[in-house]
């Protein structure tokens, strides 16, 4: 491949990550009613628990959410057998971890 031909795939290529990009992930909405209006970090969290007790952990006014939720295949508590993003908390609310944090959130 010459360098023009390089140069117009690399393009090519970039332009059409840029539109994926633009695209919308199917998501899931459950509302959580754990949450306000401050948001000041992105948290990662991972639960032990399956489907169906984070959900509750989560969704039920225990205190604790989660802006997103992954669902695991294979998940006995799941109904489908395929992988979701659930959304919890809208972006631009702050969704509540258990606890004070590191960072005195």
């Amino acid at each position: 491949m010459n360098k023009i031909s390089l140069k117009i795939a690399s393009f090519c290529n970039l332009i059409l990550l840029s539109l994926v990009s633009c695209s919308d992930l199917p998501v899931t909405r459950i509302q959580s009613d754990n949450h306000n209006d401050r948001i000041r970090f992105l948290v990662i969290h991972h639960t032990s628990i399956n489907y169906a007790k984070s959900l509750k952990a989560l969704t039920e006014p225990h205190g604790v959410s989660a802006h997103y939720m992954i669902t695991e295949k294979n998940d006995s508590s799941y109904p489908d057998n395929k992988a979701e993003i659930i959304q919890l908390v809208d972006e631009n609310k702050r969704a509540w971890q258990a606890g004070r944090s590191y960072w005195q959130g």
